[in-house]
């Protein structure tokens, strides 16, 4: 009794612990998750409008009166993905995309904000390549999407921001990741033969058992029916047609069986069991035989 007394209470006391670490921790967590500050610039959308690969004779872009003959146009979405709302006295350095001198960005532009009533605004220093976005206040969710036109096909950048609350800036540029084309291995061919090689068998094979189940069910049950044939010739031909699943040998032990039987008028009727027992023994051969070739096809391979 005094054992029980003294597991429960130290029972007692452990829940205690966790309950109060768990209320204290907790609490705090919630308000980490609570007042998180995140924000995501992510490139949506790259076509490259004229390039190397991508050219119409006689035709001649030109941008300000500057002729290009390179051009592509990029989307660039920046999101507020984080749990706070990001306001203007919280900025102590504006979100600044930077392009690199081989982008050779003509021109930045916000083309679209959601919700429609955001204000953002942007700085293009062409210069230096730089873009600098500013907005009064971006609550949880709200996106500006900036397009960006270079005269270039290589497009990269990087991002600064000092926000309070924000360590850092999640940049995705999955578009710009090229993803070649691998090679298709010669291997592929040989081994997708033989994988629709084993499924024609395989479906041959089911089709055997169906068949072979069904019979053996229609012997047991007493269904099995033999047709009233004229002769011995009669019922080789008959073997033939209705085991033609089996194996060549199979059907040969069979016919062989009943060969050895005297032909006469009413064969089939004299020797009704005898045929039966003889189709019995080569059902339970057929199927040892599809056994080996599904332990063959599944098992071997």
């Amino acid at each position: 009794m005094k054992n029980s007394s003294f597991n429960l209470a130290n029972t007692l006391g452990v829940a205690g612990l966790v309950i109060g670490i768990l209320g204290v921790a907790g609490p705090i967590a919630w308000d980490f998750y609570k007042t998180r500050t995140e924000l995501e610039v992510r490139v949506s959308g790259y076509t490259i409008l004229i390039g190397n690969n991508i050219k119409l004779d006689g035709l001649s872009v030109q941008y300000k009166g500057e002729k290009l003959d390179q051009l592509a146009q990029a989307t660039v979405s920046l999101t507020n993905i984080g749990r706070t709302p990001i306001v203007e006295k919280d900025v102590i350095q504006p979100i600044t995309i930077a392009f690199t001198p081989d982008t050779k960005v003509v021109e930045v532009r916000v083309d679209s904000v959601t919700p429609s009533d955001l204000v953002a605004h942007i700085a293009f220093d062409r210069a230096n390549g730089s873009a600098t976005i500013a907005a009064p206040l971006l609550n949880p969710g709200d996106k500006i999407n900036i397009g960006v036109i270079a005269s270039s096909e290589h497009f990269d950048f990087s991002v600064a921001a000092r926000i309070a609350g924000l360590s850092s800036v999640a940049v995705s540029k999955e578009l710009l990741v090229a993803k070649p084309k691998r090679p298709i291995s010669w291997t592929v061919y040989p081994v997708g033969v033989f994988s629709i090689f084993l499924a024609l068998v395989s479906i041959s094979l089911f089709k055997d058992w169906r068949k072979e189940s069904a019979m053996k069910n229609a012997v047991r049950e007493g269904r099995f029916e033999i047709p009233r044939l004229p002769n011995k010739a009669a019922v080789m031909t008959w073997i033939e047609s209705q085991f033609s699943c089996a194996m060549p040998s199979e059907r040969r032990a069979l016919k062989t069986n009943i060969d050895a039987l005297t032909d006469t008028p009413d064969f089939v009727e004299k020797n009704r069991d005898h045929i039966l027992r003889a189709v019995q023994g080569l059902l339970g051969q057929w199927h040892r035989t599809l056994g080996r070739a599904w332990s063959l096809l599944f098992v071997e391979f």
